[in-house]
């Protein structure tokens, strides 16, 4: 498996496409949208650009260099046309700020915003839609969050057509992390990585979660469980697909790797959120970001060799892995 899965990370690759890290994006459709992010490694000076990839052509183009400037965010998309993007490193400070890009007008507007504590922001945090359109955030940075020994959760809800939007905190109890990932399992929430220990937590959610399901399923018989999980790590990615979520890449706590590692391994759903290992995909990434797409995971950017910022798309198909 470990053969093919450094197979898989030279399948449709390309480097015509925007050199940036720690960038937002999201899939509407069979395009790939990415915002902002950073051009060099450790810069406080993040981009505007917003770029899409087409399925049809695998190549990147630029929409618009006119949106926010803005890294370490995230966004969600919602309906088939609004990206919401939330929080993130304005090259000052770590805010709070909702921006929508709708894009059937290739318009950008700043949103309303309440509830969020003042002197803190959001930077390296995760967000997921729930069923009923709300939006869960994890994680927060600034002066307030050396003030309490767990994480935060919040939940944004509002109004896309009022740009209107408010912050409550929700009680869920997680630990404090950043860098970390957070995918939908049903009801459940998979938080990975994001600090040095407690790799993995699993969270009960009120709300149903919003969950992206593929079509082809992935079959992993024959790889056996690992008998310990791999060391704790940060600014991976974290990709679910069905009842696997693939984790990539990363930087490690234990300071054997000085940069961004390259294995891919899966969390297995369906036998006690084992942990298995798939290969080494022999390019290593953290900041980057991983998108379910046309049945594979698509892959793009990061930091990378000897800390550069990468502008390489890559696949790794689902199909080598289905029986």
């Amino acid at each position: 498996m470990a053969g093919v899965a450094k197979t898989l990370a030279h399948t449709n690759q390309s480097a015509d496409g925007p050199l940036v890290a720690f960038a937002a994006g999201c899939v509407i459709g069979d395009v790939v949208y990415l915002h902002g992010g950073v051009s060099k490694a450790r810069s406080t000076e993040p981009c505007t650009n917003l770029y899409k990839y087409l399925a049809s052509s695998r190549r990147w183009e630029l929409v618009n260099s006119y949106g926010p400037s803005l890294s370490h965010h995230v966004c969600v998309s919602f309906g088939d046309n609004q990206i919401i993007f939330i929080g993130g490193w304005n090259g000052k400070q770590r805010t709070s700020d909702i921006h929508i890009y709708d894009a059937t007008a290739n318009e950008w507007n700043k949103c309303e915003t309440t509830g969020f504590p003042i002197g803190a922001g959001l930077s390296s945090h995760t967000a997921n839609l729930l069923s009923n359109g709300d939006i869960l955030v994890i994680g927060r940075e600034g002066s307030l969050r050396m003030q309490r020994r767990s994480g935060n959760a919040f939940i944004l809800s509002g109004s896309v057509s009022k740009r209107r939007f408010e912050y409550k905190e929700y009680a869920l109890g997680v630990a404090s992390r950043s860098g970390h990932t957070t995918s939908s399992l049903r009801s459940s929430l998979l938080i990975v990585g994001g600090r040095s220990d407690h790799l993995l937590e699993l969270h009960r959610i009120s709300q149903k979660l919003f969950v992206e399901t593929s079509t082809v399923a992935p079959s992993f018989q024959s790889v056996c469980a690992m008998t310990k999980p791999p060391c704790a790590r940060k600014n991976h990615s974290a990709t679910m697909v069905n009842d696997f979520c693939f984790v990539f890449g990363g930087e490690t706590f234990d300071g054997r790797s000085k940069e961004p590692v390259s294995e891919l391994y899966i969390i297995d759903c369906t036998q006690n959120f084992s942990w298995k290992y798939l290969g080494n995909i022999g390019v290593g990434r953290a900041g980057h970001v991983a998108f379910l797409f046309n049945n594979g995971i698509l892959v793009h950017g990061g930091i990378g060799e000897k800390n550069q910022v990468s502008n390489l798309t890559f696949e790794i198909s689902l199909t080598d892995f289905s029986t």
